[in-house]
């Protein structure tokens, strides 16, 4: 599942620069990287459930689902929409969490995704085994 995170990733990622680029001719573009951050949040969160669907409590990506829900469950709440109606301070923490927790989201997701996987071998050897 890793593999295909970083694949996925790697698509996504070379957007950015594609529309960055773009702008320069056509300065719409800059509209569409904001639109990029839907997929980006999409499949990082769909990444993270399928993982833990089949890895279980193995998922390295395991507290990554877990502050998204969080996050979105923050976000859909105090929309206009949601349960609850927030005014002025706590409205102000609620999109700072909205804002800055997809973020940083996003990159522990990166960061998970495109770290080394270390194994380690739990073998006790000695020369003379046979």
């Amino acid at each position: 599942m890793k593999k295909v995170n970083k694949y996925i990733q790697y698509i996504l990622l070379a957007t950015i620069p594609l529309c960055l680029v773009g702008s320069l001719m056509e300065p719409s573009l800059l509209v569409w990287l904001l639109f990029l951050a839907l997929p980006i949040g999409v499949t990082h969160y769909l990444g993270s459930l399928i993982d833990l669907v089949f890895n279980g409590t193995q998922s390295i990506y395991r507290y990554h689902l877990l502050a998204s829900t969080v996050v979105l469950a923050i976000i859909a709440m105090t929309t206009d929409i949601g349960i609850f109606r927030v005014d002025s301070l706590l409205e102000d923490v609620a999109t700072f969490i909205g804002f800055g927790g997809s973020f940083a989201l996003a990159i522990y997701f990166w960061v998970l995704t495109f770290c080394k996987s270390t194994i380690v071998l739990e073998q006790e050897h000695n020369i003379y085994d046979q």
